[in-house]
C-alpha cells in the first residue's frame, strides 16, 4: 500500500469515526465523559471554520493532523463496545446515503468566539505593555521649517471650519429627527385620546344609560310589587 493510499485511508476512518461520534453522543447508553467529549469533537470536527486556518503554513494543518484525530481517537476510546458498533453502522449508512459529513455551526459559533477572545487578549496584553512603560522618559528634537507658514495656517484654519460645519449640520440633522419622532408621539398621543373619546361616547355612555334605565326599571317594578303585596 502506498503512502498516499494509506494517508486516503486514515483520512476516511477520521471521517467516517467523527460521524459516529455524532451518533454517539445521541446514544442514552454513552456515558456522561464520553458524551461530553464526543460533543466537543463534533461541535470542532464539523464546523466549518477552522480554529487554525488551514492558509497559515505549517500550523494552520496542526488541527486537522494531530489534535482533531487525537480528540476522535480518545472519544472512541472511552465509549462503550456496543455504542461504538451501533455508531459506526449508523455513520457507515449517513455517508453511504448523504457522502457528506453534517456542519455544525454552534462550533463554528465556538470557534468565532475563541478568536475574538485570544484578540480581547491580545489587545489586552498591548495595551497593558503600553501601560507599564508610560512613565519612562522620551525626548524627541524637532526642527522648526518654515516652509509656507500661510498656506499651513489657511489650510489648518479651514480644516477646523470643515469640522464645526459638519458639527452643526450634525446638529441640525439630529434635531430634524428628534422633532419628527416628537411629532410622530404626539400625533400618536391625539390619535388615541381621539380613539378613547369615540369609544367613550359610542359604547361607556350608552352602556351606562341602559344601566340606568334597568335598574329605575327594576326599581319601579319592585315598588309596585311592594305596593301589590
Amino acid at each position: 500500500m502506498t503512502f498516499i493510499s494509506t494517508v486516503r485511508s486514515w483520512a476516511k476512518r477520521v471521517k467516517r469515526d467523527a460521524v459516529t461520534l455524532w451518533f454517539a453522543y445521541r446514544n442514552p447508553a454513552t456515558p456522561w465523559l464520553a458524551k461530553s467529549i464526543c460533543i466537543f469533537v463534533v461541535a470542532y470536527a464539523f464546523s466549518p471554520i477552522d480554529l487554525i486556518p488551514d492558509f497559515i503554513p505549517v500550523i494552520g494543518f496542526l488541527d486537522d493532523a494531530l489534535l482533531l484525530p487525537g480528540l476522535i481517537w480518545l472519544a472512541v476510546r472511552l465509549l462503550p463496545a456496543d455504542v461504538l458498533v451501533a455508531s459506526r453502522l449508523s455513520a457507515d449508512q449517513w455517508l453511504e446515503q448523504r457522502g457528506a459529513k453534517p456542519t455544525s455551526y454552534v462550533g463554528a459559533a465556538c470557534v468565532v468566539a475563541v478568536w475574538l477572545a485570544v484578540a480581547g487578549f491580545a489587545l489586552w496584553y498591548w495595551l497593558g505593555q503600553r501601560t507599564a512603560y508610560s512613565d519612562m522618559v522620551s525626548i524627541g528634537v524637532s526642527i522648526p521649517l518654515q516652509v509656507a507658514p500661510a498656506q499651513r495656517q489657511d489650510r489648518e484654519t479651514a480644516s477646523k471650519l470643515a469640522l464645526v460645519d459638519k458639527a452643526e449640520a450634525d446638529l441640525a440633522e439630529a434635531t430634524r429627527v428628534a422633532t419628527a419622532e416628537y411629532e410622530s408621539l404626539l400625533g400618536d398621543v391625539q390619535r388615541l385620546q381621539q380613539r378613547i373619546a369615540r369609544y367613550q361616547a359610542s359604547v361607556v355612555v350608552p352602556a351606562q344609560q341602559r344601566i340606568d334605565a334597568a335598574t329605575a326599571g327594576y326599581a319601579s317594578i319592585r315598588r309596585a310589587n311592594d305596593l301589590n303585596g
